[in-house]
C-alpha cells in the first residue's frame, strides 16, 4: 500500500512539473510576441515619419517645380506670340519721330512692341527685346554721337548729320547677336534688323551735312535731306502728306535751280535759304538728276500715284499702275517692304525685274502674265539670257526677293 502510494505521490510531482514548465513555455512565447511586436511597431512608427517627412519634402520640391515649369512655359507661350505677331505689324508702314539730343529720327512704329533702348553718355542703343538680357544681347543698331571723325573708321555706319558740336551715325552691329537655335527669335531679329538698315533722321542746325549739295543749307530745310544722294525706299516716304510728297518731288529739281512757274511751288521753294533759282523751264533737262535723283523721283511718282496695292483678282497680286514694284530697276527694296506679300506676288515681282529687260519665259503663267502687260516686249530667248543685262540695283533687288522667299518658306 505504501509503494502503491508513493508511486501516485511521484507521478503527481511529475505532472505538476511538466504543468509548470508548459506555462513557462507559453509565457515565453507571448512574451516573445509581445516584444516582437513593440519593436515592430516602434520600426513602423520611424518608417512613417520618415515617409511623411520624405513626403513633405517632395511636396515642398514638386511646387516649386510646377511653380518654375509654369512660368517657364508661360515665358515661352508669350515670346512666341510675340514672334507671331511681328509678321504682321511689320506690314505696317507707318513711322514714330523719335528725338535724342539734337537729333530728330524715325523708326517704324511697331518697334515700341519689340525693342528695348539703352541710353548712355554718347549713345542710345537698341536691342530685341527678346534677346535683351541673355548672351545673345540682340543688338539691333545705335544712334552714337561723336566729337570728332573717328566714326569714319568703323566698319558699319551711316552718316546723319552734324549740330556744329557733334555729329551723329547710325551704328549697326558686325556679328550675329541673335540666338540662332531659336527659329521664332531668328526670325523676328531678321524683320528687325531689316528695317533698321533704312533707318533715317536729321539733325537741326546741320550745316555739314556731306551728303548734301548744298553743303551750306540746313538738313531741317529740306524734306527729304538725303534724296539726292542715297536711294530711298517706300518706309522713308510712307509719313510724308499729299503736299509733303509734291514738295518733296520738287524738292529735287530746286536743288539744281529749277526756275518754277506754278505760285505755290514756286512760293514754297523761294522761302527756302538754299534755294537759287537759276535754271529756266526750257533750258532743263533730267539728265541734270543723279541715279540716286532718278530712282527716288519714280519712288516719290508711285507714292502720289496711289501706292497702296489694288488687286483685280483672288490671287493676291498687288499692282502699282502696270507693275507690282514700279521702282524695282531704279531704288533699292528692304525686306520689310517684301514680307506682306503673297508667294505669288514675290514670283511676280521677281520676274518683272526680267521681264523689263524682254525676257522670253518658258513658263507658261508667267509668260501669260507678263504678255498682258503693255510695257513687256519679249525679245531675248531663255538661252542667250546674261545676268549682264541687270543693273546695280536689279541685282541687289533680286537677291533681295529671294532672300525674303526663302525667309517665309516659299522657296
Amino acid at each position: 500500500m505504501n509503494n502503491e502510494g508513493n508511486g501516485l505521490k511521484k507521478n503527481l510531482i511529475w505532472i505538476v512539473m511538466i504543468a509548470i514548465i508548459v506555462v513557462l513555455i507559453i509565457m515565453a512565447v507571448v512574451m516573445f510576441k509581445m516584444i516582437s511586436d513593440n519593436n515592430k511597431e516602434e520600426k513602423n512608427d520611424k518608417v512613417d515619419k520618415k515617409t511623411e517627412a520624405t513626403a513633405e519634402v517632395v511636396e515642398e520640391n514638386t511646387g516649386v517645380a510646377e511653380e518654375e515649369s509654369t512660368e517657364a512655359i508661360e515665358e515661352s507661350n508669350d515670346t512666341q506670340e510675340t514672334t507671331n505677331n511681328i509678321a504682321e505689324d511689320s506690314k505696317s508702314t507707318d513711322l514714330s519721330e523719335k528725338k535724342y539730343k539734337s537729333l530728330t529720327y524715325y523708326v517704324p512704329a511697331y518697334f515700341d512692341k519689340y525693342v528695348v533702348t539703352e541710353e548712355t553718355e554718347n549713345a542710345l542703343i537698341y536691342y530685341q527685346k527678346a534677346s535683351y538680357g541673355s548672351l545673345y544681347d540682340g543688338h539691333l543698331f545705335s544712334i552714337v554721337c561723336y566729337s570728332d571723325n573717328s566714326y569714319t573708321e568703323l566698319p558699319n555706319y551711316k552718316y546723319i548729320g552734324n549740330d556744329g558740336t557733334n555729329s551723329y551715325v547710325f551704328l549697326y552691329p558686325t556679328d550675329v547677336r541673335y540666338d540662332m537655335n531659336d527659329k521664332a527669335i531668328a526670325d523676328e531679329y531678321s524683320v528687325l534688323s531689316s528695317a533698321c538698315s533704312n533707318l533715317n533722321g536729321y539733325v537741326a542746325g546741320d550745316t555739314t551735312n556731306s551728303n548734301n549739295n548744298n553743303s551750306s543749307a540746313q538738313s531741317n530745310d529740306y524734306i527729304l535731306p538725303t534724296s539726292n544722294s542715297q536711294y530711298l525706299t517706300r518706309a522713308d516716304i510712307s509719313h510724308l502728306t499729299k503736299d509733303q510728297l509734291l514738295f518733296a518731288r520738287n524738292e529735287l529739281y530746286a536743288r539744281h535751280g529749277y526756275i518754277f512757274s506754278t505760285p505755290k511751288i514756286k512760293a514754297y521753294f523761294e522761302s527756302k535759304s538754299w534755294y537759287k533759282p537759276t535754271l529756266d523751264s526750257s533750258n532743263w533737262t533730267d539728265a541734270y538728276f543723279n541715279s540716286y535723283e532718278q530712282a527716288n523721283l519714280a519712288l516719290i511718282m508711285e507714292a502720289e500715284n496711289g501706292g497702296s496695292s489694288s488687286s483685280t483678282s483672288s490671287n493676291d497680286v498687288y499692282y502699282y499702275g502696270d507693275y507690282v514694284i514700279p521702282s524695282s530697276s531704279s531704288a533699292y527694296l528692304s525686306k520689310s517692304e517684301l514680307y506682306g506679300m503673297s508667294k505669288e506676288t514675290l514670283i511676280y515681282a521677281r520676274n518683272e525685274i526680267y521681264a523689263r529687260h524682254g525676257y522670253i519665259f518658258n513658263s507658261q503663267t508667267l509668260s501669260s502674265y507678263f504678255n498682258s502687260k503693255s510695257w513687256y516686249y519679249p525679245s531675248i530667248p531663255s538661252d542667250q539670257w546674261t545676268d549682264a543685262y541687270f543693273n546695280e540695283i536689279e541685282q541687289a533687288n533680286i537677291a533681295t526677293i529671294i532672300e525674303v522667299e526663302t525667309e517665309l518658306g516659299y522657296r
